[in-house]
């Protein structure tokens, strides 16, 4: 496990707007946040202060596709190489390495020009990452705006699948636990963790519906201007993927569903919710007019 300590995530929902908050703990400080859970107040490890300053805000393009502008992922801008290269990658949450394309011949979205950087190297092995690719571990200079790691570890695909030539942006920035990165290696949060570069270990998320612009990432911060109300914090319970314990759904107030074990995975780079047959079955019963779908696979409903 390459991020240290322990980590929660905190939610806070407007509107249909969404922003997550995402943080690794250290346990040198202890403060007065608490949480509560079924009436009992529990006091949480809140990060210390890493740096006096260290921020960046990656703003995020939604793209929207089909007849009803369907949010399909949030993509932003990062730098590569020296001198720098900017593409786009998709945030996510739900996978663990950092990869953009390179002397891919069969790739249709920008690449990274690895010739052109001076500080570039590659050790020689290859990974297969999230999204069907096929890379080459390389290393060089990673930047997002005031932040910069002089080695970052990613990967140069020269093989992805086709799904990826539909899509505008270049690559894929893994933000969830470098545990489950194929590659190895840490983050490229992690290693801003690792570096003290950042204000505080910590990265909120905030993502629009059915807009193009105003969704964001900000390390370091929380955007208050992106969120109502107070932070709820939520730990999770595995140093995998940002996952929570989900204790129930509901389709109405009153039409509630225990759902005892079951983890749910906070993913920015998924546009669905999952949860297991018998528990979606059960909700979808309480929902009038809800009805099979096999049009988009084996046990899925619409309403």
């Amino acid at each position: 496990m390459h991020a240290p300590y322990n980590a929660s995530l905190a939610g806070q929902q407007a509107g249909m707007n969404t922003t997550s908050t995402h943080e690794a703990h250290s346990p040198n400080l202890v403060a007065d946040i608490s949480w509560e859970q079924d009436a009992t107040e529990v006091t949480l490890e809140i990060p210390p202060i890493l740096a006096s300053s260290g921020q960046a805000k990656m703003p995020l393009t939604d793209m929207m596709s089909g007849p009803t502008n369907l949010d399909t992922l949030y993509y932003g801008p990062l730098r590569f190489g020296t001198p720098p290269q900017e593409l786009t990658v998709d945030v996510d949450t739900g996978s663990a390495d950092l990869w953009v394309p390179s002397g891919c011949a069969a790739c249709s979205n920008k690449q990274f020009n690895k010739q052109s950087s001076s500080t570039y190297s590659e050790s020689g092995s290859t990974f297969d990452g999230s999204g069907g690719v096929s890379a080459v571990l390389s290393t060089d200079v990673v930047t997002l705006q005031g932040l910069s790691i002089h080695n970052q570890s990613f990967g140069t695909v020269t093989r992805e699948s086709d799904d990826f030539n539909s899509y505008p942006n270049s690559g894929l920035l893994g933000m969830a636990f470098g545990s489950i990165a194929a590659s190895g290696k840490p983050t490229f949060f992690e290693n801003l963790i690792n570096e003290k570069q950042l204000a505080a270990p910590i990265f909120s998320v905030h993502l629009e519906r059915g807009e193009e612009n105003g969704s964001e990432i900000c390390f370091g911060c929380v955007n208050d201007d992106k969120m109502i109300g107070k932070v709820h914090w939520i730990p999770v319970v595995s140093k995998t993927y940002w996952s929570v314990a989900l204790e129930r759904v509901s389709a109405t107030p009153t039409a509630v569903i225990d759902s005892p074990g079951v983890v749910a995975a906070i993913d920015t780079g998924t546009t669905l919710i999952y949860l297991p047959r018998n528990i979606a079955t059960e909700l979808y019963g309480l929902i009038p007019a809800s009805k099979p779908a096999p049009q988009y696979g084996p046990g899925k409903t619409i309403t």
